[in-house]
């Protein structure tokens, strides 16, 4: 029985999620604070063998699989770990619709532990949604989360991050690709933290795996977001795309690593980093790095970092539109790296947060 403070707080959460779409109740989780309030997958999803559940619960019953799969590329152990998500999807089990989690701070001061495990066995497929967002200020959200992808098998991250200016966010993840797996991950974030430091590992540990992560950053105030992404093609004809959209107005500072590593023949790599400074005050780093062990590797990357070209602007306003309009045009087009093969659900709540963020005033 939940208390009529955490109920009310549970409300609020759910409501917020389904603002942003991501709609829980069709299937998903709440981590309020330090604990998973809310979980729901359909009857459909259990009879396909799929277990979610809360993590230290999944330790406990599920102990051969997570044993096998915890903690191998992060570090870290289960009592240092207030709550999370476990998701495991069987060998040939195919997800068309998404899995809906999202991770909340409701109390002030509090410090949130999360460690996520998502497991997708060989020649499956599935589709994650998490949304990261507050209903307080001054509050902490620490986590890992460890994505292992099998042979023949896909799966589709979008996070979504919506945080308020007093918060600080410290987030690692690792992601392990077997034989011709495939991996997409796609990150908006449009909030004010006042730090965010993300960083991402993809470890290609199978012979023809792909991987692609999309970035989208916008900040404003006087946000320090630090981004690192790092790929290894470790494997014969792998591949990797990383581009990245930074977008700092104000005083807001982004500092964006990318990295990719190829140790193998027939790999492929490539980067595309742009940032977009609208005003002054604000700071953009960009540092694309590539290495290379293999003659047979073929790596290429792109950096720039600019602002809105006043031709372009003078362009669109002899199209009859304002200067506020057509700046919004620009900025949309800017953010856009495309969400082709997502649903039209997923699809429809980025294109929300990237008009947002189009109309926002530097």
């Amino acid at each position: 029985m939940l208390s009529n403070d955490a109920n009310e707080k549970l409300t609020e959460a759910l409501g917020k999620a389904k603002e942003l779409g991501i709609d829980v109740e069709k299937g998903g989780s709440i981590v309020l604070n330090e604990t998973m309030l809310f979980r729901r997958l359909s009857e459909e999803l259990e009879k396909k063998g799929i277990i979610y559940t809360e993590i230290h619960e999944a330790a406990k019953e599920y102990s051969d699989i997570f044993e096998k799969h915890a903690f191998m590329k992060v570090r870290g152990s289960l009592k240092e770990i207030d709550s999370g998500v476990f998701l495991y999807v069987p060998r040939g089990v195919i997800l068309e619709k998404p899995i809906f989690n999202c991770f909340v701070l409701g109390k002030r001061g509090i410090v949130q532990r999360i460690y996520n495990l998502i497991i997708i066995e060989d020649d499956s497929k599935a589709i994650g949604l998490s949304g990261c967002f507050t209903l307080v200020n001054e509050a902490i959200h620490s986590s890992l989360e460890e994505i292992h992808v099998g042979s023949n098998a896909s799966f589709t991250k979008v996070m979504l991050h919506n945080w308020l200016p007093k918060i600080s966010v410290s987030a690692f993840t690792a992601v392990q690709l077997g034989r011709g797996g495939k991996y997409q991950d796609i990150y908006v974030n449009y909030s004010e933290a006042r730090s965010i430091s993300f960083n991402t590992r993809i470890y290609h540990e199978g012979d023809y795996s792909a991987s692609r992560a999309d970035q989208i950053i916008a900040t404003s105030g006087t946000g320090d977001l630090k981004y690192s992404t790092e790929v290894f093609l470790s494997r014969k004809g792998t591949s990797s795309q990383l581009i990245s959209r930074l977008l700092s107005r104000d005083r807001g500072k982004i500092k964006s690593k990318t990295k990719i590593v190829a140790e193998e023949k027939e790999t492929k790599g490539h980067i595309d980093c742009k940032g977009m400074l609208l005003g002054d005050g604000g700071e953009i780093s960009t540092i694309p790095e590539l290495s290379s062990m293999s003659s047979d590797a073929e790596l290429t990357h792109e950096a720039s970092i600019g602002k809105i070209k006043k031709e372009e602007l003078e362009y669109l306003e002899t199209k009859g539109f304002t200067e506020e309009q057509a700046i919004s045009l620009l900025v949309r087009g800017f953010l856009e790296t495309g969400t082709t093969g997502l649903p039209e659900s997923i699809k429809n709540s980025i294109d929300n947060i990237l008009e947002r963020l189009s109309r926002a005033k530097g």
